[in-house]
Order: C-alpha cells, then structure tokens, then sequence
C-alpha cells in the first residue's frame, strides 16, 4: 500500500498549505493520506470504521517507519444499522471494497436523507472518535469519510478559531445506475442538510471546486472551514 494521499492535485495543494510541523491534526477516514499528513504535522490520528482497513493502514506506516500515525479502530454498531437501515448496501459502510455502481449508501434515500440521530447512533464510535484520543485541541481536522457533516459537528468542541476543519468531496455529484434499472444523478453534497448545517457553525475560509480550479480540480473539491466567533 502507498503511502500517498489519493487526491487531486488542487486539493492536495490547499490542505498542505494549511499544515505546519508543530500541528496536531485529526483525520477522520484513514489511508494513503496518513501518511502523507504524519510527514508534514507532529502528529495525525486517524479513524477508521472498517477494521480490516485500518490494519492495513497500520502495517504500511510501519513498513514505512511512520512513527506520529495513530489509526484508532471505531467500528459502527450493526444493532443499530440492521434497525434503522435494513436493506441498505453494507458496501463503504461495514465492509471494505470499491463500490459498485448500483449499491452506493448515498444512492439509497434511507441512508442519504435519513435524520442526523439516525447515522450518529450507526456511527456513535466513529463519530465520538475524536474525544477519545486524549488531545483537547487539534489545530487540523480533515474530514473525510462517513457522516461527514456529523463528524465536522462532533468536532466542534476540540478545535479553536484559530483551527482549520477541512471537508473533502465538498462538490461532489455522485450520479450512476441504480440497482433495478434506473439512473440517478445527485445534487452537491454541500446541499445535503447535514452539510449545510455544518455552515452554521463554521466560516468557509477557502474552497476548491471546479470553478475555481478549472484545470486541476475534479468535481469532488473541497471546503476549509473555521469556527465562528460565536461557537
């Protein structure tokens, strides 16, 4: 496994520009990017929810002699997803793999529309994971994997408005066929409600977007975010 941040170039570009070497940095999602960000910050902990994943995750920044990586295992509660979720894809949520086109958990209304409290008590672990790494403060969060909006909120305690939360696929617009025939074509994310609700508690600081990298930048983007005065 790579140890490299699987982004585009823009998007790399800006992340990088807002690490420094004394930072202490949060990812929520872990990979390849882990170790990029352990080269540039003191140090970067990392959940994850699939554990095989993180296993994986772990081996290569040791293979690499990666010191200032935590991955911390944070599985989601299958209690409470076969309750509330009962026949949505488990791919990308429980399980690891590429997804196919059809079974995307955002393709299925139940899971993409479905109320914050409902994805939280799924991902109650994951989305706390950040309280329990024993850090008060961190000066970088990079959200970048499930619940998204919930993690940017979760995070709200634990960084300052001198902090930077970061969230990727900003713009994305996942489009494809559906399983039973059909294609659907989503809007933004940044227009889901877990999303916007994020902006009532942060300022966009920068973001980038196809608009604004024409060139470089997929559909995919990304927004930094600070916290406002008032929280």
């Amino acid at each position: 496994m790579k140890l490299a941040a699987m982004m585009d170039p823009a998007e790399l570009d800006v992340i990088c520009a807002f690490l420094r070497p004394e930072h202490v940095m949060f990812e929520f999602g872990s990979g390849g990017s882990t170790g990029e960000w352990a080269r540039r910050v003191k140090k970067v902990y990392a959940a994850e929810h699939i554990a095989v994943w993180a296993d994986r995750v772990r081996e290569a920044l040791a293979a690499e002699n990666i010191t200032n990586a935590q991955v911390v295992s944070r599985p989601p509660d299958m209690d409470a997803f076969e309750r509330l979720f009962s026949g949505c894809t488990k791919r990308g949520i429980t399980e690891p793999g590429e997804l196919p086109d059809w079974c995307s958990p955002n393709f299925d209304a139940k899971w993409r529309e479905a109320p914050t409290d409902h994805r939280v008590q799924v991902f109650k672990d994951y989305v706390g994971a950040i309280g329990s790494v024993g850090e008060s403060r961190f000066d970088v969060v990079l959200v970048d994997s499930r619940c998204r909006g919930e993690c940017a909120l979760a995070a709200l305690p634990y960084v300052s408005v001198n902090s930077y939360v970061i969230i990727h696929d900003w713009n994305l617009e996942e489009e494809g066929p559906v399983e039973g025939g059909g294609y659907l074509k989503l809007p933004p994310r940044k227009a889901l409600p877990s999303y916007e609700r994020v902006l009532e508690f942060y300022d966009v600081v920068a973001e980038v977007s196809p608009k604004t990298h024409p060139d470089r930048c997929s559909r995919c983007g990304l927004v930094v975010l600070r916290k406002k005065l008032a929280n």
